[in-house]
Order: C-alpha cells, then sequence, then structure tokens
C-alpha cells in the first residue's frame, strides 16, 4: 500500500518537471464583465463627443423623448451625431405607389391636428427641462401641432377617396411619441380626419395612415 502512494506522489511532480502539466490560468480580477469584452470605449466616447458638439453649436436639437434631429432639416440624428437622410427611401416609396398606378401626392405642408391628443411614453427619459417622465405616463399633444407624412396616396374608387399620410423610417429611426400618438387618434375612428392643403392649392382629406418601416 505504501509503495502505491508514493506512486501516485511521484506522477505529477514528473509531469511539472518535464513541462508536461500546464496549471490551469486564474480569471484576472478586474476583467471585463459579461457582454462588454473586445468594446471600443475610446471609439463609443468619440462619437457621444460628436453628439455634444453638435448639440453646442445648435446644429442638433434634442425632442422631448431624448431623441435627436437636426435643427435645419429635421433628420433623426443618431448617437454618433450622424443625421439618417431617409429622402431616398422616401421617394423610392411613393414611386412604387406611382408605378402601380394609384394617385400620389408629395410632402407639403403639415397637418394641424384638430384638437388635444392625449398618447403615453414609450421609454423613461428626462426632458430638456430635467423633468422626468415614465414609460407609460400620459402626455397632451395640443391642438394645432403639425403633422408631417412624407407624401400620401389616394387608395379610393369611384365612391370616394381615401387619402392616407406615408411615413417611411430608414434606419433605426422612429417615430416620436407626438407622431405615434397622432397616427393612433387618426387610425382609430373613421370620424378622425385631418386636412392638408397642398402645393398645388388642393386640400385633402387624410383618413389614415401607410406605415413603412426600416426601409
Amino acid at each position: 500500500m505504501r509503495k502505491l502512494l508514493m506512486k501516485a506522489a511521484v506522477v505529477p511532480l514528473l509531469i511539472v518537471l518535464t513541462g508536461l502539466y500546464m496549471p490551469r490560468k486564474r480569471k484576472r480580477l478586474g476583467s471585463d464583465p459579461p457582454g462588454t469584452s473586445g468594446v471600443d470605449t475610446n471609439t463609443r466616447d468619440a462619437k457621444r463627443r460628436a453628439l455634444e458638439v453638435r448639440v453646442k453649436a445648435g446644429e442638433v436639437v434634442r425632442n422631448d423623448d431624448g431623441t435627436y434631429r437636426e435643427k435645419a432639416t429635421g433628420h433623426y440624428v443618431g448617437s454618433d451625431g450622424t443625421a439618417q437622410d431617409g429622402s431616398g427611401a422616401e421617394n423610392a416609396v411613393i414611386q412604387g405607389y406611382r408605378d402601380d398606378g394609384y394617385e400620389v401626392a408629395d410632402k407639403g405642408p403639415g397637418a394641424p391636428t384638430p384638437n388635444d391628443i392625449t398618447g403615453t411614453w414609450n421609454s423613461t427619459f428626462t426632458d430638456r427641462d430635467g423633468v422626468r417622465h415614465n414609460k407609460g405616463d400620459e402626455f397632451t399633444v395640443p391642438a394645432g401641432k403639425q403633422r408631417f407624412y412624407d407624401g400620401f396616396v389616394n387608395f379610393g374608387d369611384e365612391d370616394g377617396d381615401d387619402w392616407r399620410g406615408i411615413e417611411t423610417k430608414s434606419g433605426g429611426a422612429d417615430r416620436t411619441p407626438q407622431q405615434r400618438a397622432i397616427d393612433a387618434w387618426l387610425n382609430s375612428d373613421p370620424s378622425h380626419t385631418l386636412d392638408v392643403k397642398l402645393p398645388d392649392g388642393r386640400t385633402i382629406t387624410v383618413n389614415g395612415t401607410v406605415d413603412h418601416m426600416g426601409q
């Protein structure tokens, strides 16, 4: 029995001496937490600073819901300060309806809301005045608020017109909470409509919306 124990003790020693034994590496204290390994924090900070520079210069403004847009164009701005120009996607959608034989109208002046409309925040954030809003809290879109669509398409027939506002979003852009509230109100009841005066002088009645997201 003593001989067997001595042999068992000698084998690991021989393995270490011959270089065949590799001790298991211990996890380094302070290593990256799960999901963050390899993240280039310098790049992330540079993008954040680029956005801050544009905000301070007055080129970019913060929306009530915490998102950003270009002051001059109204285009959605990402976290790196780069504007998302969706005009190409908008034109493609409108041309697609035109090719299919529908009557379309390019974007024009905004459509004012006829009354106050209630919406709910879809995220928790702190607005420009430092007021905190929680997800699910209600807010009011005041009467007269302009809703701008990317164009209009007429789904009507011989019985009458059926104009819909076209909303196109490309990349990671999304509608603002105010836009969502107005669209939800417009689509919720046939009696809910918006009047839009087109550049050619015509006034059309918008009965609902058609969404083209992620174009």
